[in-house]
């Protein structure tokens, strides 16, 4: 008997409605369904609930045939763990108690299949937290193949405030192909952009560079001098911030 099977037979057996049960464990009688028709699992905290509520171990409530997965679920003080092992998929999931503001200061929820990790310190399948490690990191600071932060992503694809992939889109971005208002790339385009190809709305500075204000290096090489770019820039930009200017003064000889 699967768990689906066997959580449809405890429910039954206590004359509850899948309403009912939702209402005892605070999640609502779709989510009951979904784990009866096999469509989702409950969280390491559900499966807690379930086990307490029908007065049997996690282990009895998860128990499956010997051919397949196995899983052991513990909860410890202030934290629940679970590993789910099979040949064919594993699972480890861990969440802490300790809470700021609702959210688990840690939640690890990775292994084969759909698995989504919540909190302060999120690291999982999908991840969303102030930071994040997954495939698809989510937060203020997300890693991943697709790194997605407020403050920086990192990844493949790295989209934030701060940009950082061989994709990158951000305020500042750097990446091999960069898009940002200050972008640094092998093909780089933005306002005020660097790089092998560059193309900016105002500045740009590569071997190939289209802007306004362009300064085209021949085969790499530094051909400008600092008074030069710093005079090209503040007759076209005179009121340009400081330390953008510096940047491409940087870049002189």
């Amino acid at each position: 008997m699967d768990f689906a099977q066997k959580l449809n037979e405890l429910r039954k057996s206590r004359g509850f409605s899948q309403e009912d049960l939702g209402e005892k464990i605070n999640v609502t009688r779709q989510t009951i369904s979904n784990w009866e028709s096999g469509l989702s699992t409950p969280d390491m905290d559900s499966i807690v609930a379930l086990a307490k509520l029908f007065e049997i171990s996690t282990d009895e409530l998860l128990a499956y045939k010997h051919e397949e997965p196995i899983v052991h679920i513990e909860s410890k003080g202030n934290n629940v763990y679970g590993i789910h092992f099979s040949p064919f998929a594993w699972h480890f999931e861990y969440k802490s108690k300790t809470k700021v503001g609702g959210i688990p200061l840690v939640h690890v929820n990775f292994g084969f299949g759909h698995h989504v990790a919540k909190g302060i310190f999120a690291l999982g399948n999908i991840a969303f937290g102030v930071f994040s490690l997954g495939f698809i990191g989510i937060g203020l600071i997300g890693f991943g193949l697709l790194g997605l932060g407020l403050l920086a992503g990192l990844g493949t694809l790295g989209i934030g405030f701060f940009g950082f992939g061989s994709f990158a889109v951000g305020v500042m971005s750097f990446g091999a192909i960069s898009i940002g208002v200050i972008s640094y790339g092998a093909i780089s385009v933005g306002v005020y952009s660097i790089g092998a190809a560059s193309y900016g709305s105002q500045i740009a500075y590569g071997a190939q560079a289209q802007a306004p204000v362009a300064f085209s290096t021949e085969n790499g090489e530094i051909t400008f001098a600092k008074e030069e770019i710093a005079a090209a820039i503040e007759a076209k930009f005179p009121d340009l911030w400081e330390f953008i200017k510096n940047l491409f003064v940087s870049l002189g000889k």
